[in-house]
């Protein structure tokens, strides 16, 4: 039954795994909404660790305290600021909300 629906489903997902990496070009990489949110998360975390290097800003806290430390580099998450954002890289996450004591 799973090979059954392997094969069935099989034209469609490649289609849109053709279609997805299509978008790798290098122009058009850089509209690529997914890739833009990961490196302002990477972004975002690079700057708290820089502000907080010690101890960061508490664990569990990247969700809820990011909106504080994005800048004008970051283009997602400055528009959208009410959210609740997690990095998609967690030692990203962890790295900021605990620094280098943890």
């Amino acid at each position: 039954m799973i090979i059954f629906a392997a094969l069935v489903s099989a034209p469609y997902v490649g289609y849109n795994v053709s279609k997805r990496l299509s978008t790798l070009h290098a122009g058009k990489l850089k509209k690529d909404r997914s890739l833009i949110a990961r490196m302002d998360g990477i972004k975002v975390g690079k700057r708290i660790f820089r502000q907080k290097p010690l101890f960061g800003i508490g664990l569990g806290a990247f969700p809820t305290r990011w909106s504080k430390y994005v800048g004008f580099d970051t283009y997602a998450h400055h528009f959208d600021r009410i959210a609740k954002m997690y990095p998609d890289l967690t030692y990203n996450q962890l790295i900021s909300e605990t620094g280098l004591v943890a």
